[in-house]
């Protein structure tokens, strides 16, 4: 994940939207988006998780996560997720 977050560093300005786990096994989906809000403090984001619950805890709150899609994802919900995100609303 440490080239993703590299790779993100250089381009940014190429990048609308990420998508991303909150449970990734090596540096953790928490710590991947706290490192892209480093970089980009308005990047949008939007993450799945197979979590229950996770919506109710503080830690995306504080890292800006507002749009959350349980495993599995549908479809449908992915795309308005996206087309939220993009829009900034």
């Amino acid at each position: 994940l440490s080239a993703a977050v590299a790779l993100y560093a250089q381009r940014q300005d190429e990048v609308r939207l990420v998508f991303s786990d909150l449970q990734m096994t090596m540096l953790g989906g928490a710590t991947f988006i706290s490192l892209l809000r480093q970089i980009n403090s308005q990047s949008r984001i939007v993450c799945c998780t197979g979590s229950a619950g996770v919506e109710q805890n503080e830690e995306p709150a504080r890292l800006g996560i507002r749009r959350f899609l349980p495993k599995p994802i549908n479809v449908e919900a992915l795309l308005n997720a996206i087309a939220q995100a993009l829009q900034g609303t």
